[in-house]
């Protein structure tokens, strides 16, 4: 069977989602703050899920998600963690051309490792829409940061992530 130049495998599609959450949610203290949005600030690997997410969603989303992030995880004496528990993803439904939805259902935990207790469990559960987007070429920067290096690896899953919704397990 031949599949269309948008076709992608059930498994890229379930990965991307995962790489989406551990991205998102997994950050700790001194952790590199980036501005976005002109004022709100948040951790360097959301910034890097951002980029997974269509620019629209992407404003909309971030607005909301700097609120829930606490300022002091940008001190370097912090000793805040963040992590997903993704405790399951949905196969991939084909709702149109090029685009799927896939229901995740995790937790997003917050640490005091001072302290080795958790501060916070936030039930994260999302019906995430994707489509298929252009595959960009290798960039041609030599001296690409690690930032840019994650995404440019994230890019090449050739997936965009274009609407979220909260999803009742």
């Amino acid at each position: 069977e031949v599949k269309s130049g948008n076709y992608r495998t059930p498994e890229s599609i379930t990965e991307f989602t995962k790489k989406w959450y551990t991205l998102m949610l997994g950050w700790s203290g001194g952790e590199t703050a980036v501005k976005v949005n002109g004022n709100l600030t948040i951790p360097a690997n959301s910034y890097a899920a951002a980029q997974m997410m269509d620019t629209q969603l992407q404003k909309a989303f971030l607005t909301e998600f700097s609120q829930l992030i606490p300022t002091s995880v940008f001190a370097q004496d912090n000793q805040l963690k963040s992590s997903a528990k993704v405790r399951y993803v949905s196969e991939p439904m084909l709702i149109g051309e090029d685009t799927w939805a896939v229901n995740v259902v995790a937790d997003w935990i917050l640490f005091d490792s001072a302290t080795n207790s958790e501060t916070k469990t936030v039930t994260f559960n999302k019906n995430i829409t994707i489509k298929a987007a252009a595959i960009p070429s290798k960039s041609v920067v030599e001296e690409a940061n690690s930032l840019q290096q994650l995404i440019e690896s994230i890019r090449a899953y050739g997936l965009e992530i274009i609407n979220l919704e909260e999803f009742e397990a």
